[in-house]
């Protein structure tokens, strides 16, 4: 074919090219090969010299609504909306009577009565004589863009989003006949540079053996389209991924090929992001769970392998976010994914399973190396992080879980990890690796769990009282509140197993209010009793009650409830609560002491912060933990350190509580160091509420104490706290 023919795409913009590019005097039916490919690619008609409907495909139907027999033999008015006026037509007739290709917008009704706009290029074609025979119509639908881009032009908005790039090329020589501009600007070549060329020069994936090998089933018939997907290569050597729908015209002279493409760049970065997000976690960029568990799957098939699996988890994570909110919370992920890569470099693969909880799986090494890995993985994330201005330590629970000796398959490794991670997350103890008891143990705390529960719904938790004594005078001067759980199938439960319990089933909170709500509610049966209550009522506060504030409305709450004063009671924080979360502490603890709560620091001295908490906080009470009253009348060093304290204490204005004392030497000698006041089974075991307000709130005036005949040791019981 000598002359110069323009294809057609699936959009207004092919359509003007094929108006620029279509012959004047295009004559007989050698084009109607070429016509019969555009059909499947857009909407079409033909009509004889007058007008008639001599012939539609089925996308003219669809569009109209009308059926083929309702079409063939009527005039195109058939589908007129009375949009356009008589000089539009006339125009129009007068164009395409003339010989030339017309192509403008045209508002058509469809049998329904709906409104349907289309782009539409009228070409007419002579017969052998010379004379115009039929008239061929190629619409576009343009409804939509219609509808929703009335004021742009609608030329210019087809080309910006133009999708489609259309091939015509000679299927002998395989030059580039026709290439459309949404082509040529991909490719970046102008047009008489692509008519050099062949469609393997664009595409680096085949040579022309393979191109032609692949096309024979078009040129033999068998096939009628061929849809493949392949690269095309840029002038400036850049490539991009397409779709390819190629047709054969084989009674053209030449025959000819019609490729209309569509690049799927963007489609194919969607796809391999999509990948990504299915195997990486977004914030991080850590391996994700299915990433992980595909990893693993493939691992253990591997001959003689054996891994190390840890799973870590933050202690505390919650408490950061619901303070700080989540976008602290997620700086502190991002930070903790980076310090485990520096801290695990040879690691196989480094998870973050979701939440706060993360897995590093690494080749298996000897046990020296494994306290290696520990200490660089509990060191590095240990170290407080800044953000925004206030510092967060985090501190992690790690299980360790080897493969092949604990378990053989992925879930059995990655539960068995857990379990140790549990483990060491309940004991405090930072690290712990698998043995098969651990299951036993879990199940038992799974159980502990739920009767607690059932506890504190039924009001089956109890506390016990236990005096502060004056050392000089023998008087009551202070009293804590110690939390007591005798089950009915578990027996006696200790308080720290209880916390502990509460803590990991989110269980304190409630637990706290419970334990303000049982003080509060003694204080007003022991005035109610007609009992004189000289002093406040100590409880002990977890971390947890402090980071979320809930202490302050549990107090606020529960001495309004109960018809109590907040100066009738005074909170315990050991040093470690108070440094975990050192700015809400300091919050809380300021709060309390305007509603008249004192401040108790228990077990002072174990710390390492213990004199920066002084400075820090204002303390009205410390405590000397027993561990220095244990050792007073054996080491001349704890007797210098109490003593120091109890000076210390008494510059700042703060009152001490001497913990642990068990006889009366340890008595004495507090008493010749100044301390005013001492704690322990010395003086009293801790009591029931009434036996307590029998022995020691006696109406008539605060009792004096006998040291030696009113401190009968139980044996029996174990103080605990």
């Amino acid at each position: 074919m000598a002359h110069k023919f323009q294809a057609v795409g699936s959009d207004t913009d092919n359509l003007r090219v094929l108006v620029e590019a279509f012959p004047k005097d295009a004559r007989g039916t050698r084009w109607d090969p070429v016509l019969a490919a555009i059909q499947e690619h857009m909407i079409y008609s033909e009509t004889d010299a007058r007008g008639r409907i001599t012939h539609i495909n089925p996308a003219f139907c669809a569009l109209s609504g009308y059926s083929k027999e309702e079409l063939i033999g009527s005039f195109h008015n058939i589908v007129s909306s009375g949009t356009h006026d008589s000089d539009f037509w006339k125009r129009f007739w007068k164009t395409i009577r003339s010989g030339k290709a017309w192509h403008g917008e045209i508002c058509n009704r469809a049998k329904d009565g709906s409104i349907y706009w289309v782009d539409s290029v009228i070409l007419p074609l002579r017969g052998l004589d010379g004379k115009i025979e039929r008239f061929v119509s190629i619409r576009h639908d343009v409804s939509d863009q219609k509808r929703g881009e009335r004021a742009l032009s609608r030329m210019g908005r087809v080309v910006e989003h133009s999708a489609n790039e259309v091939f015509v090329f000679d299927a002998q020589s395989l030059h580039f006949m026709l290439v459309n501009r949404g082509a040529r600007d991909n490719l970046g070549y102008e047009a008489d540079e692509l008519s050099c060329l062949t469609p393997v020069d664009i595409k680096p994936e085949f040579d022309e053996p393979t191109f032609r090998k692949m096309v024979a089933p078009l040129i033999d018939g068998t096939e009628d389209m061929l849809s493949f997907q392949t690269v095309h290569q840029r002038k400036d050597g850049s490539r991009y991924p397409c779709d390819i729908a190629l047709h054969y015209a084989r009674n053209e002279n030449p025959p000819i090929f019609l490729a209309f493409v569509q690049d799927i760049t963007q489609r194919r970065d969607n796809e391999e992001k999509m990948r990504h997000l299915a195997l990486f976690d977004p914030l991080t960029e850590l391996a994700n769970r299915a990433h992980l568990q595909n990893y693993l799957a493939k691992a253990l098939l591997e001959p003689n392998n054996r891994l190390h699996l840890y799973y870590l988890d933050l202690d505390r994570f919650k408490q950061i976010n619901d303070t700080f909110g989540h976008a602290t919370g997620d700086e502190v992920l991002k930070v903790t994914s980076h310090r485990l890569r520096a801290a695990m470099p040879d690691a196989r693969l480094i998870a973050r399973l979701g939440g706060d909880e993360f897995v590093v799986l690494h080749d298996a090494v000897d046990p020296d190396a494994v306290a290696i890995h520990i200490r660089s993985m509990l060191t590095t994330l240990s170290r407080p992080i800044v953000i925004d201005g206030h510092r967060h330590r985090i501190e992690a629970s790690i299980g360790m879980a080897r493969y092949p000796e604990d378990c053989t398959s992925t879930r059995d490794l990655l539960q068995a990890a857990d379990i140790a991670m549990y483990d060491a997350k309940i004991r405090k103890i930072g690290f712990s690796a698998y043995d098969a008891d651990m299951k036993k143990r879990i199940k038992a705390r799974q159980r502990m769990s739920e009767r607690l529960a059932l506890a504190l719904d039924e009001g089956s938790l109890r506390l016990a009282f236990q005096p502060f004594v004056d050392l000089n005078s023998g008087r009551l001067v202070g009293v804590e509140a110690l939390l007591r759980w005798t089950d009915a199938e578990l027996g006696k439960v200790s308080p720290a197993d209880v916390v502990s319990i509460a803590q990991e089933y989110r269980m304190l909170r409630a637990l706290g209010r419970w334990v303000v709500g049982a003080a509060c509610r003694a204080i007003k049966a022991w005035e109610e009793g007609g009992y004189t209550v000289p002093c406040p009522v100590s409880i002990n506060v977890a971390a947890e009650q402090l980071e979320d504030g809930s202490i302050v409305r549990d107090i606020i709450d529960m001495c309004e409830y109960h018809g109590v004063r907040p100066d009738q009671i005074e909170i315990e924080l050991t040093e470690n609560v108070m440094l975990k979360a050192p700015e809400a502490a300091q919050q809380v603890v300021s709060q309390l002491q305007e509603m008249g709560v004192k401040l108790v620091v228990d077990d002072f001295g174990t710390g390492y912060s213990s004199l920066a908490l002084l400075m820090q906080f204002s303390v009205d009470k410390i405590k000397i933990d027993n561990f220095f009253v244990a050792d007073l009348s054996t080491d001349s060093k704890t007797l210098k350190i109490v003593e120091a304290t109890i000076a210390l204490a008494k510059g700042l204005g703060c009152k001490v509580v001497a913990e642990g004392i068990e006889n009366e030497r340890q008595a004495d000698i507090l008493q010749g160091l100044g301390c005013g006041a001492g704690q322990g089974f010395f003086f009293d075991r801790p009591l029931p509420e009434k036996v307590f307000s029998a022995r020691w709130l006696q109406p008539s005036a605060q009792t004096e104490i006998n040291f030696r005949s009113n401190s009968p040791l139980c044996e029996s019981l174990i103080p605990y706290r």
